[in-house]
């Protein structure tokens, strides 16, 4: 979360969540593929071949068609795509008065934390009051600190892992202290993105305790797409109030999923954790930047209209 990124749905259709499961039995996490238009707009704005109001035309255009994709393809879930963004946080940054991609201000983490949270919470603020009902946030810290390696690291520079993890779980809880009662919130964990790269490997043993019991949200999504999230055991700490949705398609590749290969993973998960608590997803965007990942528009659509099929396949209308 301290990477800054927020997702209000811009357009949903609020079934209302029931304790113990996710909104939606077939989600996404929120970014897709800007369209060619798009990437080049965002060129020729930066060179000032174009004006801002003609790059928004351009926006709304593509946003049309991807909310249709997204309709076409099952999804009750949906998104602008994040066309209107540069990259995953820079709309933060931008947003923020005072704020840059290093700051070097704050006496203390303590200090830059306490403040973060306070534009957190004015942000979920304005989205609840503009009709928000479902919040995706973006937490890395977190999924980082799953990697032996990069507790090696923060160990290094004499800092402790476990004071991390407490921190990263106050910071969190006082984000969401003065959420709505009507708001569900979400949490992607994520292990990197950028161009189909990944950041950060590990199961999430480290943190799963306190990832699930102490942190005041109600839906965790989390990467399984690949063996560098170790195995489900982790679920078995997820308390009967929570839901998981659980990112087995890869947005990274072109290679389809079969139905029948994201069947298995869900009966393996369905040891650790009750299926009704269970959801399906990519295990992140198909695009973190305008550049995107090296898929295709078709590519993408498959693996969204594979992972509705399967969520009514397991669960039908549920």
């Amino acid at each position: 979360m301290t990477a800054g990124r927020m997702k209000g749905y811009g357009y949903m259709r609020d079934l209302g969540r029931q304790a113990g499961r996710p909104l939606f039995r077939a989600d996404h996490v929120g970014s897709l593929l800007r369209p060619s238009a798009v990437r080049a707009g965002f060129r020729q704005l930066n060179e000032g071949q174009i004006t801002a109001d003609e790059y928004r035309q351009v926006q709304d255009e593509a946003i049309g068609h991807v909310v249709k994709l997204q309709e076409e393809a099952g999804l009750k879930s949906i998104t602008d795509g994040e066309f209107r963004r540069a990259s995953y946080w820079s709309h933060f940054v931008e947003a923020v008065d005072g704020l840059t991609v290093k700051p070097g201000v704050y006496e203390s983490r303590a200090a830059y934390f306490a403040d973060l949270a306070q534009v957190y919470q004015a942000e979920i603020a304005d989205l609840a009051a503009r009709g928000a009902t479902y919040l995706q946030i973006d937490e890395v810290p977190l999924a980082m600190l799953c990697d032996p390696q990069v507790r090696e690291v923060v160990q290094a520079t004499d800092d402790d892992p476990a004071q991390l993890i407490d921190d990263y779980v106050n910071l969190l809880n006082e984000a969401v202290a003065q959420r709505p009662s009507h708001l569900t919130i979400a949490m992607h964990l994520c292990r990197g993105n950028y161009k189909a790269h990944w950041l950060s490997t590990g199961g999430y043993d480290f943190i799963a305790g306190r990832l699930f019991n102490e942190i005041n949200v109600d839906v965790y999504f989390l990467e399984y797409d690949t063996p560098r999230a170790g195995d489900f055991t982790p679920l078995q700490h997820v308390p009967s109030h929570k839901g998981i949705v659980l990112g087995l398609v890869s947005s990274k590749t072109p290679a389809l999923e079969t139905a029948d290969s994201l069947r298995r993973r869900l009966d393996e998960a369905s040891q650790f954790i009750d299926l009704s608590q269970v959801g399906i997803s990519p295990q992140c965007g198909f695009a973190s930047t305008v550049a995107g990942n090296p898929l295709t528009e078709d590519d993408e659509r498959r693996k969204l209209e594979l992972i509705v099929n399967v969520a009514n396949q397991v669960w039908g209308d549920d």
